[in-house]
């Protein structure tokens, strides 16, 4: 039998693993657009969740405020001035050396704002009662809410600028510190003062005071401005004393008051006209002459070295931040010594006496090293007390 040799001749078959099919594109297309909706259906839920998260860390900032008023009120036997509310709470507010809207202190700045509370003159989070240093023991008054002016001004505007001036920040609602210390959530119609329905009955029941309110809070200190007071030679007592003879807003500190006498004033001089250099009173001084007091705040938009330029006739002096910074008896262009001021409202004072029939005229100007250009002192960098 003849012998075969098998060689090794195997024929193998190869072994293929089975072809993976992918998505196709209507599959993803149909898996895409069932991830949006839910992203859609997620989103405001987040949004939700970090806006009440902010808007109750905004409640914890006001009860803090509540906290410093009741604290202000135990040191001093009285309320703080709108103001006072709103900058020099620092030292009642725990774990604060300096509280306020130049210091950027967490606490007056509300986290649902977009605008941080120290960036400028009008660019406030919160509000305090134009008359809250006029409250005394009222439980049931507004003390500070969520707002875009440091003043909440409740007589004396109207609806439009009042709707302004508050700020709905939290899904339309505000965030309401009461004179007590409570924070309640509230709806801009629950304490709207000019709503043409209940606007009088929330005015008396949520912001007058009872003993009234000081009329150095002019609705007209609404888009800034100072208060002015106005002496006439008639009324002089030197030193000045007495009720002002006029009583106004100025918005600027640059008053080219014109020729007092002889009807040819051409600037915002307050007097009746044909006031002349005579003296038919007797008194001294000629009726033409008059003096003029400007106080309220100044802001300082940062911190630097600030320098007066003042064109006067004819005593003058300027106070900021407590400090004499400008005097000089007549005439014309001058310039202050430098001082120091940090970023902030500061308060300023202005005296003038003119006690000359001639020009009465009165600019003031500043500039700082901080970078403040030579610039006149208006409406936007002025506010009433």
């Amino acid at each position: 039998m003849e012998n075969c040799t098998v060689t090794n001749h195997f024929v193998r078959k190869k072994v293929m693993a089975p072809k993976q099919r992918g998505f196709t594109l209507v599959e993803m297309l149909v898996v895409l657009a069932i991830v949006v909706v839910l992203l859609a259906m997620l989103l405001p839920v987040a949004q939700n969740i970090r806006e009440s998260a902010r808007a109750t860390q905004c409640a914890n900032n006001q009860h803090q405020m509540g906290v410093a008023l009741q604290k202000y009120i135990a040191s001093f036997s009285k309320p703080p001035t709108a103001y006072a509310m709103l900058n020099e709470m620092g030292q009642f507010l725990a774990g604060q050396s300096t509280a306020s809207y130049s210091s950027q202190s967490a606490i007056y700045n509300c986290p649902s704002s977009s605008t941080p509370a120290s960036s400028g003159p009008n660019s406030q989070n919160y509000g305090a009662n134009m008359c809250l240093d006029r409250l005394v023991d009222e439980a049931s008054k507004i003390a500070v809410t969520d707002a875009y002016d440091g003043i909440l001004r409740w007589t004396g505007v109207d609806q439009q600028q009042w709707g302004i001036t508050v700020a709905p920040r939290h899904g339309g609602s505000l965030n309401v510190l009461f004179f007590d210390g409570r924070v309640q959530r509230m709806a801009p119609t629950e304490i709207d003062p000019y709503d043409p329905l209940t606007g009088t009955k929330l005015m008396t029941s949520l912001w007058k005071p009872k003993l009234g309110c000081s009329p150095d809070k002019s609705a007209s200190c609404g888009g800034g401005g100072l208060v002015a007071e106005y002496w006439s030679d008639s009324a002089w007592a030197r030193p000045r004393g007495g009720p002002a003879d006029v009583t106004r807003v100025d918005k600027s500190l640059s008053s080219p008051f014109g020729e007092a006498h002889g009807a040819t004033a051409t600037g915002p001089y307050p007097f009746p006209d044909k006031r002349y250099p005579s003296d038919s009173n007797g008194n001294g001084w000629p009726d033409c002459a008059f003096q003029a007091r400007w106080r309220g705040y100044v802001y300082a938009p940062c911190s630097g070295t600030y320098t007066l330029y003042v064109n006067h006739d004819d005593d003058c002096w300027v106070d900021i931040d407590g400090v004499n910074r400008f005097y000089r008896y007549c005439c014309g262009w001058a310039t202050s010594n430098a001082f120091s001021l940090t970023a902030g409202w500061k308060q300023i004072e202005v005296r003038f006496d003119n006690d000359r029939w001639s020009d009465d005229y009165l600019v003031i100007e500043w500039s700082s090293d901080c970078g403040v250009s030579r610039k006149a002192l208006e409406a936007a960098d002025l506010r009433c007390p």
